[in-house]
């Protein structure tokens, strides 16, 4: 994964209708499709943010905390396809019910040229199975190189579980596969961490 300074975005984690503003952040580039939370402005290393990084086959699962008060923010899986330069994440907060915020990020060769937030559908194969739609935000800032995909409808992750691989597909620009080895181990440690941080009611 590439560990050289690049542009990424922020989102908020707070609000209740989870709705997210991403915001340009200036940080290492593995960290930052990995570290979509509220730091202070200033920040441009997350690397102290990153807490318990785990390996799980072709997954990873992390935690992140602040350094500063050692408080849980999120957990978060994660894989990447080398070749489309993308990377796929699933992020757990307390402040969502540790339901999945599923976002994949494209690396373009050039800077985006203007602003863009559009709603649109991508398609979505498991293994052989049937494709299938869905809805998405598609986020784009001027002068960054990365495009964000966001799942506006929530995502259920027992479809991959056990399964090979994803591909994504919205022609004809956007296309990923996405190996689902090591998923179910990723996702399962990141939720088990989110869900210790649970309120009690």
């Amino acid at each position: 994964m590439p560990d050289t300074p690049s542009p990424a975005h922020d989102r908020d984690l707070g609000d209740a209708a989870r709705r997210r503003a991403p915001v340009p952040l200036g940080l290492i580039a593995w960290i930052a499709v990995f570290s979509l939370f509220p730091v202070p402005a200033a920040a441009t290393d997350l690397g102290a943010w990153v807490q318990k990084m785990e390996p799980h086959e072709r997954w990873h699962s992390v935690e992140f905390r602040d350094p500063y008060s050692g408080k849980f923010l999120v957990s978060r899986a994660g894989t990447e396809d080398t070749r489309a330069r993308a990377t796929l994440t699933l992020t757990a907060s307390p402040l969502d019910a540790c339901l999945p915020d599923v976002v994949i990020v494209f690396e373009r060769d050039a800077p985006a040229v203007a602003d863009l937030e559009r709603s649109e559908e991508i398609q979505l194969q498991i293994d052989r199975r049937p494709p299938t739609r869905v809805p998405v935000r598609i986020v784009t800032q001027q002068r960054d190189r990365f495009e964000f995909v966001q799942f506006e409808s929530l995502f259920d992750t027992r479809n991959l579980a056990g399964h090979r691989v994803l591909r994504v597909r919205k022609p004809p620009e956007l296309r990923a596969e996405f190996s689902l080895r090591g998923f179910a181990g990723a996702w399962q440690t990141a939720l088990s961490l989110c869900q210790n941080f649970l309120p009690v009611d």
